[in-house]
């Protein structure tokens, strides 16, 4: 096979397996079970998609990029992207991404951008659909991966543990009440099985009226003439859609109900005789579904019998007896949860602040809207830098955060992918989004009415809608003729809007994730592909593929071959990033568990094949800091001073380098307040790291209280009691609030003494320890031995 074939075969096959396995990978060992390993895939295969490209340029000295209808919209939003990025509060972290997460920094999206171009230029119609069959294959396996963990199966933790139930997953991420298999969350697996739904649809409409040998053909003789692939795809429908609801996602779930009701319409409205038996069919397959397993809107339940059909079904096979809570103790995977920290802090989060009950994610999101609203009205025009949005949320938290049940969640995207866009791009940023998404779907309704509605030609006019999207299709000049497109990609590329429609739906009420990412930016490519928008273009310098190969010139060759060194070159940093990454996670949690002398090696290991990753410094900093102390206490001055040195270096360094991460200034006044066991002047430090977290977050309660606390430990009783005043009102449920106040009036009542010298300040101590008791926790032991040891 000449060179020209194999670097286009690479191409194709490498899109294959970009949508084959970026919804299956996941792994066990790194700190993000799921979308790290997903970003790394995408990043990896963008790397040898765009070497073969240019190789293929190369040897068929045919240097083509293909123009789209989309390329100004989206060179505008790539510009966006990269001022955004200059102008950063973190720029590192804007390059990248949010550690982690990685979607959305501005290496992803170029990624995104040059997989939307090598598609256009390189691929086929027949291409294009193979690529959503193997969509559709990747699903299938994704969802019956996490169906079982609905009924308390799942072979997640067969792969973690060894059992078979959901023992691996913590608290917060039970999987019997939503599902989310190898996606990671369930409001991602609900976007991306919206998104396909309409697609499966599509392949059912298409085995039985494309795909028969005989026209007008019945629906049911057509489904009798293919009976074997028309009744796969309708179960695969059903069983995704099942899949859909128990994810329990309301966002996903309104998404799909709305790109279902326009895939349909569009149908209906086409020919109402043709598809009303077919749309009867799936409405009444999905209406069963939801009596039998419920409906993910709240207020719609009652017409479910979802709830006692599942616990009996659960209770059929045990999995109500055998369920079983996570721990983290000894283990050395984490759920992304537990990488946000959000499933550590939720417990004891909620007998902190003395919230029974979770608050509804509806309230919450408005509280981090309003934040995403606020920041923007600092940084109007650029933002505050891609993928920042977690430190212009300290910034501009709104003071009703702190009464929900996650008041101390660290938040770094704004659960609204639009307004996530404006607070970190900016107008710009949103601006040149949503261009792009209305340029978009002008051209594809434009599309609709004069090649897709067209087929009302061929239809008698039955209804008043038939004649009026009739009249429209003649307003807009569309005389009858043979359409150059064939049926199939018709309603492939009509399940594709579907599809689309239901990624604006779910981003509004979420954000993006790689497969999300995907499909919002190739989905556009495949459509313009099926609709035959490009033509087939020659150029005077293409030759054939076996001239190119026989007459290629020996710098040819070596470009080649440097560009196929610098592709595996690309890949072994993201191994080596990869590794580091397990390394780092190990450490972590060894770490966690208090094992800081194991954890130490993996963590210098990430350290050392990625020396400026802040995430890695930062926790082998506080890892060292610990070191130190340890030693110290064992008079072991040589290492302890060896261990206090690289904390405070590394510690230094993430200061300089990144002045406005408030994650990292919580991190660091850890790391100097462990350091003070061993120096008390390090108090001091801590108090000036502590205060400039508390500027840049004014209305985080945790800061505030460690900002007090701090002040006490360093005599200045009198600013300690105003800053946590000041606190008691951001979060009146406070309970550590009250309980510091009730020390630090004490200390001004007895004047670091026994005796009470200051009566009023004895009052306001005992009142602050008696709130805690009367309105937080009446049970609370510390409380009481501190009241009664003042009584004695």
């Amino acid at each position: 096979m000449v060179l020209a074939d194999i670097s286009k075969q690479i191409i194709r096959y490498g899109f294959y397996a970009l949508f084959l396995l970026v919804p299956l990978v996941f792994t066990t060992d790194n700190s993000e079970l799921f979308e790290l390993s997903k970003m790394w895939v995408a990043w990896g295969m963008t790397a040898i998609i765009l070497a073969a490209w240019i190789t293929n340029m190369l040897v068929t000295k045919n240097f083509r990029v293909q123009r789209t209808p989309l390329d100004i919209p989206i060179m505008l939003f790539l510009s966006s992207q990269i001022i955004s990025t200059i102008f950063s509060l973190d720029s590192r972290i804007s390059l990248w991404g949010y550690y982690s997460r990685f979607n959305g920094g501005l290496l992803s999206t170029f990624a995104y951008v040059i997989l939307y171009y090598a598609l256009v230029t390189n691929l086929t119609i027949k291409a294009v659909r193979r690529i959503l069959s193997i969509s559709l294959i990747s699903a299938t396996i994704v969802v019956l991966w996490g169906l079982p963990a609905h009924f308390g199966v799942d072979p997640t933790c067969y792969v973690v543990r060894g059992n078979f139930d959901i023992s691996c997953w913590t608290d917060q991420f039970v999987p019997t009440v939503r599902i989310f298999s190898t996606l990671g969350q369930p409001a991602w697996m609900a976007a991306y099985l919206s998104f396909l739904l309409p697609v499966v649809l599509a392949f059912f409409l298409k085995s039985i009226f494309v795909s028969s040998t005989k026209e007008n053909v019945g629906f049911l003789s057509a489904w009798k003439n293919n009976l074997l692939p028309t009744t796969c795809y309708i179960i695969l429908a059903t069983v995704f859609y099942t899949a859909l609801i128990f994810t329990n996602t309301r966002a996903g779930f309104l998404a799909f109900l709305i790109g279902n009701a326009f895939f349909w319409a569009v149908l209906l409205l086409v020919s109402f005789k043709k598809y009303i038996l077919p749309f009867a069919l799936c409405t009444l397959l999905f209406a069963l579904c939801n009596v039998f397993f419920g409906i993910p809107i709240p207020q719609l339940q009652q017409f479910s019998l979802g709830t006692s059909v599942q616990h009996e079904v659960m209770r059929a096979i045990g999995s109500l007896d055998t369920q079983k809570q996570a721990t983290s103790s000894g283990e050395t995977t984490q759920t992304p949860q537990q990488t946000d920290q959000n499933a550590q802090n939720a417990k004891n989060a909620q007998i902190e602040s003395g919230v029974a009950n979770i608050t509804d994610s509806g309230n919450i999101r408005k509280n981090v809207w309003k934040g995403a609203i606020n920041a923007w009205k600092a940084y109007p025009i650029f933002g505050s830098g891609v993928e920042t949005f977690a430190f212009a949320y300290y910034q501009h938290k709104p003071q009703e955060q702190n009464l929900t049940s996650e008041w101390d969640y660290l938040y770094n995207k704004a659960h609204n992918e639009y307004l996530n866009y404006l607070a970190t791009t900016g107008i710009y940023g949103l601006g040149t989004y949503l261009l792009l998404i209305g340029w978009f779907w002008f051209l594809m309704l434009k599309w609709l009415l004069h090649e897709g509605l067209g087929l009302l030609h061929g239809e008698k006019k039955t209804t008043i809608l038939h004649w009026f999207f009739a009249e429209i299709v003649h307003l807009f000049k569309h005389t009858p003729k043979e359409s150059t497109l064939n049926p199939e990609y018709a309603l492939l590329s009509l399940s594709l809007l579907a599809g689309l429609l239901t990624v604006y739906i779910s981003n509004f009420f979420g954000f993006s994730v790689v497969i999300v990412n995907l499909y919002f930016f190739l989905a556009p490519g495949c459509l313009f592909i099926l609709q035959k928008r490009f033509a087939k273009t020659s150029s005077t310098t293409t030759v054939s593929a076996s001239y190119a190969d026989e007459n290629i010139s020996l710098q040819r060759y070596g470009a080649v071959v440097a560009l196929w060194i610098v592709c595996f070159y690309i890949l072994y940093l993201l191994f080596r990033f990869w590794s580091a990454d397990k390394a780092y996670a190990l450490g972590y949690n060894l770490n966690r568990i208090g094992q800081f002398q194991e954890g130490y090696p993996n963590l210098l290991k990430a350290v050392e094949q990625r020396r400026h990753e802040p995430v890695f410094q930062d926790e082998l900093a506080y890892g060292s800091a610990v070191l130190a102390t340890i030693y110290a206490e064992q008079k072991d001055t040589q290492n302890a001073e060896q261990y206090l040195r690289q904390a405070l270096t590394l510690s230094d360094e993430l200061e300089q380098s990144h002045p406005a991460n408030v994650v990292y200034m919580k991190n660091r006044v850890r790391m100097l307040y462990e350091l003070s066991k061993i120096n008390p002047q390090y108090l001091l430090t801590a108090l000036q790291t502590i205060q400039k977290a508390y500027q840049r977050a004014p209305n985080d309660a945790k800061i505030g209280y460690n900002y007090g606390v701090l002040l006490g430990q360093t005599g200045q009783v009198q600013e300690s009691i105003k800053v946590l005043e000041t606190t008691k009102k951001l979060k009146p449920d406070f309970r550590d609030v009250y309980f510091a106040l009730g020390l630090f009036y004490r200390d001004l009542a007895t004047k670091g003494g026994t005796s009470v010298v200051s009566p009023e300040n004895q009052k306001k101590a005992e009142e602050n320890m008696q709130y805690i008791l009367t309105n937080i926790n009446p049970n609370d032991k510390q409380v009481k031995d501190q009241l009664s040891s003042w009584k004695s």
